[in-house]
């Protein structure tokens, strides 16, 4: 691991020790999800999208809403849309239309709100390939969101999403199956 990455990785460990510090010291919940409660929610993300040893470096917006089934439990979809320029410039920018559908599970500390999600993937690609690609995989996150007053919060969240499912038969040809890693800042409103 190059010293560049080691200092970024110091730097995020320390970033999210003092957030988690902060938290702590901070006064009672306002309030966390709820059963039948909804959240709306933009994305900002960058991020990478990675097929076979080729690494394309981007960013992306998305939507999310958020069902409460309980105060922990919440049905999840999103649907997205991303950009990828390949390392060399001739390879051309990638393109991605996603959606998900999956559920979060997510802890009240104070006025963070860790969580964890999983769902299902559907992902359209189009760029440096001779046709469009549909993909289908999985998507897993991990997040905080902080709570900015009873509707309102400001979260960060790290997605994985593989696909290793070809829907329309575009050929991979020795690409393999792609993934896509993000790092999003998230503001969600909270109706109840």
């Amino acid at each position: 691991m190059s010293t560049r990455r080691r200092n970024r990785a110091s730097a995020a460990r320390w970033a999210l020790g003092a957030l988690a510090g902060v938290a702590l010291c901070l006064p009672a919940p306002l309030h966390a999800a709820a059963e039948e409660e909804w959240q709306l929610g933009l994305m900002l993300s960058g991020g990478g999208a990675v097929v076979s040893d080729d690494t394309g470096w981007g960013g992306g917006v998305a939507a999310d809403v958020q069902y409460g089934l309980s105060d922990a439990v919440a049905l999840h979809g999103a649907l997205g849309t991303s950009w990828f320029q390949a390392p060399s410039r001739e390879a051309g920018a990638l393109g991605t239309r996603s959606g998900v559908a999956g559920v979060v599970y997510t802890l009240d500390v104070l006025r963070v709100l860790p969580f964890a999600e999983a769902g299902v993937a559907v992902v359209s690609a189009s760029g440096p390939y001779p046709q469009a690609r549909l993909d289908l995989g999985l998507q897993l996150g991990l997040g905080g969101d902080y709570l900015l007053d009873r509707r309102w919060s400001l979260g960060l969240v790290a997605q994985y999403t593989y696909l290793p499912v070809e829907l329309n038969g575009a050929s991979r040809g020795a690409a393999g199956a792609p993934a896509l890693v993000a790092l999003a800042v998230r503001l969600s409103y909270r109706l109840f």
